[in-house]
């Protein structure tokens, strides 16, 4: 325990009065007896048996079912991911980007000013479509975007 707490008066008068006293007594000897005692018990044994049995439901038909169908999709799906695995690794997308943090300011910018116009042109087609365009927005993000091209040259 810190030194600020088992020097306080409190901590000492606590200590003296209740915890130095149980070290000594008969109290915890008869304690100590007592739970070693009911380790040894038929009861104690009876409620470790309890606690440490199997459920029920392991054995249940419907419990039993489901793990298996859950299996099967967890076969399934690392079959899929492996497979998905294999054919993103060698694709020129998956290269492009993970060489994207190993490239200068000029090609980030690039890839940004490409993104937000594509988002750009998603967003006044949308608008188009729905009637809801707003061209202030759609306007200021096409100024962005050129800004962003000039800037990667």
């Amino acid at each position: 325990m810190p030194s600020f707490i088992t020097e306080s008066t409190l901590y000492k008068i606590l200590d003296n009065v209740f915890i130095k006293p149980y070290f000594n007594s008969k109290l915890k000897i008869k304690l100590g007896n007592f739970c070693k005692y009911f380790k040894e018990s038929f009861i104690y044994r009876w409620f470790l048996k309890y606690i440490n049995k199997n459920p029920y439901f392991l054995n249940s038909f419907v419990y039993k079912s489901f793990r298996k169908f859950i299996l099967l999709i967890d076969k399934i799906m690392d079959i899929l991911h492996n497979f998905f695995k294999r054919l993103l690794i060698g694709s020129k997308i998956y290269n492009e980007a993970k060489n994207i943090k190993e490239t200068g300011v000029d090609k980030k910018l690039l890839i940004s000013a490409m993104i937000i116009s594509a988002l750009d042109a998603g967003y006044i087609i949308g608008g188009v479509i729905f009637n809801t365009i707003n061209l202030t927005i759609a306007f200021i993000l096409l100024i962005l975007c050129f800004i962003l091209y000039i800037l990667s040259w």
